[in-house]
């Protein structure tokens, strides 16, 4: 960025010699203007356009062309910066002009995203855990289990540090500590979205008039199971069941890499409160009734009611020993008894992956991708392959639960 700053002599003043007193560490000065920069060769004028401070120039070096002339300054450096316009005449200093000009270094950090912006700090990443999202992704505040929307990421650089007339803004919701660098957005006062809303997140820097103005788009989700419905779509690959390994996803039209798998049971956690980043061997109790159904199973009953949030749980049931085994859950998305879920696709059989850094190998049992299906076809369908893989008349599945949430 130049500032053009204009210096005036007489016609007169042909004897006279001016200079232009400045740091030159923190700004430098050109006699032309940034598109005619590019053809600069040497390190000041007459033969080139770069100022050097505390130098005597001749009338005819600076303003051969008339009485005044435009410079351009150069910030090297945030902050204010004075330069002094001298001026000797006949052997006498006369006195100096003093201008100032400030310079500000504005940056806007966090979020990295939307649009996706370049990370080029060691450390600094678009997506984080618990919840496990991106950082510009919030869910509303009405259906927020466990509250991050805190602990999401805003953040702007802006030099000097006594410059203070900047803001933020929103489109929608509560933008707290808005005269902050690190402020907070809050996804309240605003209706639930039927799926999802973008809040305009913009950074205004003003003097007199705004000066500069930056936007990030936010994402604001019904819930933590809408965002993880439209992070993770069919068939997506959810990692597998070996401990490292790296699975990727494509999102917002880039590819991801996640640093452990998801099981059913983690993205059940996570879809309800965003909590657990993905694998656990256990469900949530508190806030769900549950109903137990044993094979031959009623689905007309397990889907009647069923709503969006509530989990059906599948089990190995012995009925000589009186124990249950979890095997598989997954959540509802409250319409056409719908059900989401990692490792969810209804199968069974040998499977094989290798993430890229060698992880991995064969195994036994689902074939570890997100996928939407009903609890009747998840049944079903994991029954009939297990008992042709293991050439038994036996189902694995011979219980479910339902847990519906407690309204």
């Amino acid at each position: 960025m130049y500032i053009p700053i204009l210096v005036k002599t007489h016609e007169s003043a042909t004897n006279a010699f001016f200079g232009l007193d400045f740091d030159e560490d923190e700004i430098m000065i050109w006699t032309e203007d940034s598109n005619a920069m590019i053809t600069r060769t040497n390190s000041y004028i007459p033969n080139g356009n770069l100022i050097q401070a505390y130098h005597n120039y001749s009338y005819n070096d600076l303003f051969a062309d008339g009485a005044e002339r435009t410079f351009y300054v150069q910030g090297l450096a945030a902050g204010k910066h004075d330069i002094d316009v001298t001026y000797v005449l006949d052997g006498y200093d006369l006195p100096a002009v003093e201008l100032s000009v400030i310079f500000l270094k504005i940056v806007l950090d966090e979020p990295d995203g939307l649009p996706i912006q370049s990370v080029t700090v060691v450390g600094d990443s678009r997506f984080r855990l618990n919840p496990a999202c991106f950082e510009w992704q919030y869910v509303h505040i009405d259906n927020e289990k466990i509250s991050y929307y805190a602990t999401q990421p805003i953040k702007c650089e802006i030099e000097p540090e006594t410059f203070s007339n900047f803001e933020w803004i929103v489109s929608d919701g509560t933008i707290l500590n808005s005269n902050s660098e690190t402020p907070i957005y809050k996804p309240n006062i605003m209706p639930v979205p039927a799926s999802v809303e973008n809040v305009q997140l913009q950074l205004q820097v003003f003097e007199g008039v705004i000066i500069y103005n930056a936007t990030r788009t936010l994402e604001v989700y019904r819930d933590h199971l809408e965002r993880d419905y439209s992070n993770w779509t069919q068939m997506t690959e959810c990692g597998a069941p070996f401990s490292p390994f790296f699975w990727k996803f494509e999102r917002y039209s880039k590819e991801w890499r996640m640093l452990n798998s998801w099981n059913c049971f983690g993205s059940v956690w996570h879809a309800y409160d965003g909590s657990k980043n993905g694998y656990t061997t256990y469900l949530p109790t508190t806030g769900f009734s549950v109903q137990t159904y044993d094979e031959p199973i009623p689905w007309n009953q397990v889907t009647t009611n069923l709503i969006r949030g509530d989990f059906v749980s599948f089990y190995t049931y012995n009925s000589s020993s009186n124990t249950e085994v979890l095997q598989h859950a997954h959540t509802s998305v409250g319409s056409n008894n719908l059900m989401f879920g990692a490792n969810n696709e209804p199968v069974y059989g040998w499977f094989a992956s290798r993430d890229d850094s060698g992880n991995g190998g064969f195994w036994e049992g689902g074939s570890w991708r997100w996928c939407t299906t009903t609890s009747e076809d998840y049944y079903n369908g994991v029954n009939y392959d297990y008992k042709i893989f293991k050439q038994t008349s036996t189902n694995l599945l011979n219980r479910i639960k339902v847990h519906r949430r407690i309204q």
